[in-house]
């Protein structure tokens, strides 16, 4: 009887872990240049072109470069 009970809860919980999974802070695709906010310190590697990422940093105190682990031709 007391499995009864608990079981729905236990099938519940162990479907919602099975759907959890570590996600990365980086997309799969790989962008040729990345940005540094010198405020929070806090790194993105997510934009196309330098003229992107300078627009984004304009006025927050950051700076681009070019990221280390793009192979691929920059823009």
């Amino acid at each position: 009887m007391r499995w009864s009970i608990y079981l729905p809860l236990l099938i519940v919980v162990m479907a919602l872990l099975a759907q959890t999974h570590a996600v990365t802070a980086q997309s799969s695709r790989a962008y040729p240049w990345c940005s540094r906010d010198d405020r929070t310190g806090s790194r993105s590697c997510s934009f196309a072109t330098r003229e992107q990422c300078m627009a984004t940093m304009s006025g927050l105190g950051g700076r681009c470069y070019a990221n280390p682990r793009y192979s691929g031709r920059r823009h």
